[in-house]
């Protein structure tokens, strides 16, 4: 590429990253809003940096940068401008918070190519982790899972030879009165632990149906690290009346499982691995030949 072509390059670049500022800095503002007011995308602080370590990775990969530029991806641009519309129209917020992530695909088509837009395409897909869901998808996922969570965690409690009753999406344990609110569903949970089975397929050698195995495999971990979680507190809870003491146990119960979480997703990995194993062809007649 002439010195030229990398000026054009760097001063067309330039310009478009400072219409990116200046059209989504409101929507940017709104996502770490988000995540810092709600418990359940607290992790979209770490999506951005995941993606970029994501590409370093992956750097030795990389292909070379094309001189020309790509009028393809302005389609996409484009596109990321009707998603902004339809948002504005229908007071979609995720809709605009996706659009940011095929307007960041479109820019790297048009200005580097195809072949780079295919190896970055598995980080700027990533980024889609930081970006919450519809209100009424959120709703539909979390209801459920705060049923299955307290249901799960009474027989649990039943188990372990604990007198729990579940009352709606309560926990009867005693003189515990452990409510499951929205927050402690486990949708903070089953999103990490699906962002979590992402990077583990992303990095590994797997052909398409273990890829769909491993990713079902993330509902229930997610679901069962909950689910240990709330019996932990519960368990605790009747240890210690003090508020300020349940409301430490609440928080570390909280990282406790996102280590649950991923050990036992990583268990999935393992085991899937180790159950499925490459088998080499071997030409029948190769067996019968003599010396």
């Amino acid at each position: 590429m002439t010195v030229l072509g990398v000026n054009r390059k760097l001063l067309i670049g330039g310009l478009l990253g400072l219409v990116f500022l200046w059209s989504y800095a409101p929507t940017m503002r709104d996502l770490v809003s988000v995540w810092t007011s709600v418990a359940d995308y607290s992790h979209g602080f770490l999506v951005v940096p995941a993606a970029i370590l994501i590409l370093w990775l992956t750097r030795d990969g990389r292909p070379t940068i094309d001189r020309r530029f790509h009028p393809e991806g302005l389609i996409l641009i484009v596109v990321a401008a009707a998603l902004r519309w339809i948002s504005a129209r229908y007071f979609i917020d995720a809709v605009d918070g996706w659009s940011l992530v095929v307007w960041i695909a479109g820019a790297t088509w048009f200005l580097c190519g195809w072949p780079v837009l295919r190896w970055a395409l598995p980080a700027i897909v990533f980024l889609l982790f930081m970006v919450p869901l519809p209100f009424r998808v959120e709703t539909a996922v979390s209801l459920p899972l705060q049923r299955i969570a307290t249901s799960g965690s009474s027989w649990v409690l039943q188990t372990l030879g604990q007198p729990a009753l579940p009352e709606g999406t309560t926990i009867v344990l005693g003189d515990v009165h452990l409510e499951i609110q929205q927050a402690c569903a486990g949708l903070r949970m089953f999103m990490g632990v699906l962002a979590l089975a992402y990077v583990i397929i992303l990095f590994s050698c797997r052909n398409r149906w273990e890829r769909a195995l491993l990713l079902l495999a993330s509902i229930p971990a997610a679901v069962l690290a909950n689910v240990l979680r709330i019996t932990t507190t519960a368990l605790l809870y009747q240890r210690f009346a003090d508020h300020s003491i349940r409301q430490q146990i609440h928080d570390y119960a909280g990282l406790f499982t996102i280590f649950v979480g991923a050990a036992l997703l990583a268990f999935a990995a393992w085991y899937l691995k180790r159950l499925i194993r490459k088998v080499e062809l071997v030409d029948s007649r190769s067996l019968f030949q003599t010396a």
